[in-house]
């Protein structure tokens, strides 16, 4: 499990530890205090796929300028990206540098070119991690170069952790997950926590069609896709599947209440809390929603569960743009909201 992390140099952190990190952590601050980034850190550490769906880095549209220097703190892209845990020694550096020119190419009015326009950035992704006593290093690069359907990175499959970010899977990617459940007889158990959480909706059957598309059973007489239940039960669905499909690794959720109304969180915190302690999963989560954190804090008690299990952190941005954290146990989260103490 992560229990620490420090980030260098990304995004809106110039030098930050977070430490203490449980099971499932609720992240909370202001805008643009840093709740999003710290989830693409997260991820990135443990998932180099996940670079082209950052915020910010459109890799699937442009690879332009902005978009490289806005992965850097302040656009200072002179100093390494260093993102890395305790934790297997895992490290992650990422470079921002200008591609060299290829020998078939033409060089004198490219090379003009490209002083203007930045086109040949390329960005260098370092990765260090000890796995099975092994301590083993991998580089990718990435440019405008490499067509995007050709640039995810199947060879990091030696990861020490498995990671899935439950917004950044397309719907259609899910039936392959699905499928995965189905083999070990675990659908029913799905559809189950899906009609208690959602009682609105009655699944009597999760399908794949023969295009390889979810399809629903709530009794009409012909099946319907998945996407027309609507937001909330489509990503409580994501999020199960990606809790399923994690077992002993990380689940990131960005913005958890998002789709949902404010009756349903505490028995989406059930969900999350009794799913991360039976698959093992460690589960990352940001809000801005004081009705989530009371939620989360109701579902932690009825459930019974012990104090080291969670942890509820505060990001906060100062004067110089540094970003610091304020930590709450659950003692001390449950006398804040008792008073009405603003945690967010």
């Amino acid at each position: 499990m992560l229990k620490d992390l420090k980030i260098k140099n990304f995004k809106c952190f110039k030098d930050f530890e977070i430490k203490n990190l449980k099971q499932v952590n609720l992240i909370t601050g202001g805008n643009n205090a840093g709740k999003s980034t710290l989830i693409e850190a997260i991820t990135l550490l443990f998932n180099p796929n996940i670079a082209y769906f950052i915020n910010g880095l459109s890799f699937y549209t442009e690879f332009n300028e902005i978009a490289c220097f806005s992965f850097f703190n302040k656009m200072n892209s002179n100093e390494l990206i260093e993102i890395s845990t305790s934790e297997n020694k895992q490290n992650l550096k990422i470079n921002l540098e200008e591609e060299p020119i290829e020998e078939n190419e033409d060089k004198s009015s490219q090379l003009e070119f490209f002083r203007e326009s930045k086109d040949n950035l390329r960005f260098i992704f370092d990765y260090t991690y000890v796995n099975e006593h092994k301590r083993t290093r991998e580089r990718v690069i990435i440019s405008k170069k490499i067509p995007y359907r050709n640039r995810r990175m199947s060879n990091f499959t030696n990861l020490t952790k498995k990671i899935s970010h439950s917004q950044m899977i397309h719907l259609s990617d899910y039936a392959k997950l699905y499928e995965n459940l189905q083999d070990n007889k675990q659908e029913a158990e799905i559809i189950n926590i899906i009609n208690k959480t959602m009682p609105n909706e009655h699944i009597k059957e999760i399908t794949i069609g023969t295009d390889n598309t979810l399809k629903i059973d709530i009794g009409y007489d012909k099946l319907i896709p998945f996407y027309a239940l609507g937001d909330g039960i489509t990503k409580l669905f994501k999020l199960l599947i990606c809790i399923y499909n994690s077992q002993n690794g990380i689940v990131v959720i960005d913005e958890v209440e998002n789709g949902f109304h404010h009756s349903v969180l505490v028995s989406l915190w059930k969900v999350i809390f009794t799913a991360a302690k039976e698959f093992n999963v460690q589960i990352f989560a940001t809000t801005h929603s004081w009705e989530c954190i009371a939620a989360y804090m109701e579902a932690f008690e009825e459930l019974g569960l012990e104090d080291d299990f969670d942890n509820y952190y505060r990001l906060e941005k100062d004067k110089n743009e540094e970003i610091s954290y304020v930590e709450y146990f659950s003692n001390e989260l449950r006398i804040a909201l008792e008073n009405n103490f603003e945690t967010r």
